[in-house]
């Protein structure tokens, strides 16, 4: 996203310049951070920071800047800038999210999917129905999931899918988890 409006043709200019970053927002992010970014906005992921990023599954990514890196064959990987500059939003800011701090906390929504946070201090039970897989990513903690009598132990950057049915299911431990379902 650009600090300022700029136009199509200044957007192709500065990615030919070589100085996008030039007019780029550099945004401060702190552990804990929740970002909502609209498709079509130019981001980019920092040194050193570790994301939990849930998306639309397109299978597209436009590169437009890519830090002088080169592919596996020595050379620069390759740059998409007609196709970004078709669907680059130019106007719409990422939104930092405010992150509530109940129990469990709805972080961002929207046609494709939704994401909740849920903290558990002891047991959390969340519903889920037939409408949706529920996708658990765990940042914060470890513990166990109990459901349909069959407990699964989690740590730290665990990944768990649970089909699409009618009940509940009971997280239990200190933790936090990301929660999306569509």
């Amino acid at each position: 996203m650009s600090r300022t409006h700029i136009s199509t043709d200044e957007f192709k200019k500065h990615i030919e310049d070589d100085t996008i970053l030039d007019v780029l927002n550099k945004v401060p992010v702190h552990k804990g951070d929740v970002f909502f970014i609209p498709a079509g906005t130019i981001h980019a992921i920092g040194a050193g920071i570790v994301i939990c990023e849930i998306q639309q599954n397109s299978n597209t990514t436009y590169r437009v800047y890519d830090y002088n890196r080169k592919g596996k064959d020595g050379k620069p990987r390759q740059l998409h800038v007609d196709k970004a500059i078709d669907v680059a939003n130019l106007i719409q800011a990422p939104e930092l999210l405010p992150i509530p701090q109940e129990e469990i906390a709805l972080l961002a929504v929207c046609k494709y999917f939704t994401v909740y946070r849920l903290r558990a201090e002891h047991k959390t039970t969340v519903k889920i129905d037939k409408t949706s897989f529920h996708s658990l990513i765990v940042t914060e903690g470890n513990g166990t999931i109990c459901m349909n009598n069959t407990e699964t132990k989690f740590n730290k950057g665990d990944s768990i899918f649970i089909p699409a049915q009618d009940g509940c299911y009971e997280i239990m431990g200190k933790c936090e988890v990301v929660l999306s379902h569509i």
